[in-house]
């Protein structure tokens, strides 16, 4: 389908790109500060399995060490213990992802922002309970997260401008 615009309308899991977000939500949220640290060994168990990262592991870690090296066990351990997913995704809409950017093209897909709500009318039932577990490879920027690329770099340009987002 050559003629889709990818950019508006494909929905990717957006990988190790949404780590700085999940660091910012952590940190206004309080659930991390600066300065603490979390150990980044190369597997993690949670939920009864194991959870691992490309790398043998960093060991104990600042937030800005888990972005440069792209931890994947800091982010599965941090959203786990310490975040759930009403904060987390609250956090993710400060950055207007899952949202419609507003840019003046038609046909722009809104994305998939995980949340309780999102979970419930995706799955109805049992089925559709947010279960901790589920927060894991949402950390990470897999399991539910959908966005396009405009919307990333939407996200990205809301960082790089010290919060203040533009249409």
């Amino acid at each position: 389908t050559p003629m889709v615009n990818r950019a508006l309308r494909g929905l990717y899991p957006p990988g190790s790109i949404f780590k700085p977000f999940i660091g910012m939500a952590a940190l206004e949220s309080g659930a991390l500060t600066q300065t603490s640290a979390i150990n980044s060994p190369g597997s993690v168990k949670l939920c009864g399995r194991e959870w691992r990262s490309p790398s043998r592991g960093h060991g104990t870690i600042p937030l800005s060490t888990a972005i440069q090296v792209s931890s994947d066990t800091f982010f599965y351990q941090l959203a786990y213990n310490r975040m759930e997913i009403d904060r987390f995704s609250a956090a993710l809409k400060e950055f207007r992802l899952g949202e419609l950017t507003g840019i003046d093209l038609d046909n722009e897909a809104k994305g998939i922002r995980p949340s309780r709500e999102w979970k419930q009318a995706r799955f109805p039932g049992k089925e559709g309970e947010w279960n901790r577990c589920d927060i894991i490879s949402a950390s990470i920027g897999q399991g539910y997260n959908a966005y396009t690329p405009l919307q990333m770099a939407n996200a990205t340009a809301i960082i790089a401008n010290k919060g203040v987002a533009f249409k």
